[in-house]
């Protein structure tokens, strides 16, 4: 609650623009009725967004800005099992795909992006 108020504030101090961004990593499990009762909680407390967003609106952005990074050699691609990644990370082992050709990463498609 205070970061919105903050945001909202700033937002209007500064001729700004109040952007409500919601995380939809996965769009097709995100329910409506979650975004309706955020918005509904902000405007009680006065707080009424210029803008709303998803995080699945810049997701072939998002995608070119991974490919980039991949094709600089500052990203990689990593489909490794859940588990599997988790026991190599709790041992300090570095992953397979860490040091893969950029071409092999990028083969793998941009849905698991990794920083170096």
């Amino acid at each position: 609650m205070q970061a919105a108020l903050l945001n909202e504030f700033y937002a209007r101090k500064y001729k700004g623009k109040l952007i409500i961004r919601f995380d939809d990593t996965n769009p097709s499990k995100e329910k409506a009725e979650f975004e309706n009762s955020i918005l509904a909680d902000l405007a009680t407390l006065g707080i009424k967004p210029d803008k709303v967003t998803h995080t699945s609106d810049s997701f072939d952005k998002i995608a070119d800005f991974a490919r980039q990074l991949i094709k600089q050699g500052d990203a990689y691609m990593d489909d490794t099992p859940q588990l599997q990644m988790q026991e190599e990370r709790l041992n300090c082992i570095n992953s397979v795909h860490r040091s893969q050709p950029k071409e092999e990463t990028l083969k793998v498609g941009i849905t698991c992006l990794l920083l170096h």
